[in-house]
C-alpha cells in the first residue's frame, strides 16, 4: 500500500492518503497502519468509501472488536450510530435519549477507560456532516505528560481513579438510567500515569468519566483532575478535525483525549459510524 503522509499538527498525528481501505489489507499494510496508529496517535484517512460491514472488517484487521454495548447495554450492534437521524430520515428531537446519554462527548474524555478491559483503538467513519459546527478535538497525552511541571509529575504519579460512564453523563445533565443498567455500569480504577508501551513513552490517562481519585477527597480530586485536564488541552497543543463526508479516523486511546464540538441539531443532519479494538492490557485489581 501506497501510503503518503503529512503531519496533522506539530506534536501528534498523521494524514495518510492513497489507500482504499474496502479493499483487504495485506500483513505488511496492517502492520503500517496499526504502526502509524501507535506512533503518531491519530491518524486521519479521507475518502474512505466503507459501510458498516467493510468498517467492521478493517477493524478486525486492527485488532479484536470491543463489543463495548454490550457491556453497558445501551446499544447491541458492532457498529455504533453517532447519528441525529431517525430511522425515517428525521432529525431526532434533542429530547432523544441516545442524544442525551451522547450529548457528554462533548467533555474531554478517552473512550471506554470505564469498562473492562478497555479499548486500544477508536475508528470513526464520516457519512453525513453538517454544513457547519461538529467538529472533533483531540489532544495527545504524551505530550501532556511530558510537559507537566516535575512537581506535579511526582504528586500524580502513583494515583488511581475510578472511572464511570454514570459519572460522565451525569456532569453533562443525564442520570435517566434503568435499573438493568445501573447494573452492568462499572467503576474501573486506572492508573493516572501511564506507560503507552507501543511508544515507549508515558501518557496520562484522564477522562470526563473520572469521579473519584482513591485516598483523595472530592473537592481535591476535582480540582487536581481539571488542572491536569486544562493542562492537557491547551490550545497549542489541539489538533481539530474538520469532518468531510468519507473521513476516516483511527486513534490510540491509551495516549490519547479527544471531544465533539457541537454544532445545530435541531437543522442540521449528522451521521458518524463508529467501533472500538480491545485493549488486552493487564487490568489493576478492583478496589
Amino acid at each position: 500500500m501506497n501510503w503518503t503522509a503529512s503531519a496533522l499538527h506539530p506534536l501528534f498525528g498523521v494524514r495518510l492518503t492513497g489507500p482504499r481501505l474496502d479493499l483487504p489489507l495485506g500483513d505488511l499494510d496492517k502492520v503500517d497502519l496499526i504502526g502509524a496508529v501507535e506512533t503518531h496517535g491519530l491518524v486521519v484517512i479521507p475518502n474512505q468509501p466503507l459501510d458498516d460491514d467493510r468498517l467492521v472488517a478493517l477493524a478486525e484487521h486492527l485488532g479484536e472488536i470491543d463489543r463495548v454495548g454490550r457491556k453497558v447495554n445501551i446499544d447491541r450492534a458492532l457498529v455504533f450510530r453517532v447519528s441525529n437521524i431517525a430511522e425515517d430520515g428525521s432529525i431526532l428531537p434533542v429530547e432523544d435519549r441516545m442524544f442525551q446519554i451522547n450529548i457528554a462527548n462533548q467533555l474531554w474524555h478517552t473512550d471506554s477507560t470505564y469498562v473492562r478491559p478497555g479499548s486500544k483503538f477508536s475508528l470513526l467513519h464520516a457519512r453525513i456532516c453538517p454544513a457547519e459546527g461538529g467538529n472533533t478535538e483531540f489532544c495527545d497525552t504524551r505530550v501532556a505528560c511530558e510537559r507537566l511541571d516535575p512537581a506535579m509529575r511526582e504528586r500524580i504519579e502513583s494515583l488511581i481513579a475510578r472511572h464511570s460512564l454514570r459519572h460522565s453523563r451525569r456532569k453533562a445533565g443525564f442520570n435517566g438510567w434503568s435499573e438493568q443498567e445501573l447494573a452492568t455500569l462499572d467503576n474501573v480504577p486506572r492508573q493516572i500515569v501511564q506507560r503507552h508501551e507501543p511508544s515507549g513513552r508515558t501518557a496520562l490517562c484522564l477522562a470526563s468519566h473520572i469521579g473519584e481519585i482513591i485516598g483523595m477527597g472530592d473537592d481535591e480530586a476535582a480540582t487536581l483532575l481539571e488542572t491536569l485536564i486544562e493542562s492537557a488541552t491547551r490550545p497549542e497543543l489541539i489538533y481539530t478535525h474538520h469532518w468531510a463526508v468519507g473521513d476516516l479516523l483511527i486513534w490510540d486511546n491509551r495516549c490519547t483525549m479527544h471531544r465533539a464540538m457541537p454544532f445545530d441539531h435541531r437543522t442540521q443532519k449528522r451521521d458518524l459510524r463508529t467501533l472500538r479494538v480491545t485493549d488486552s492490557e493487564a487490568l489493576l485489581p478492583v478496589v
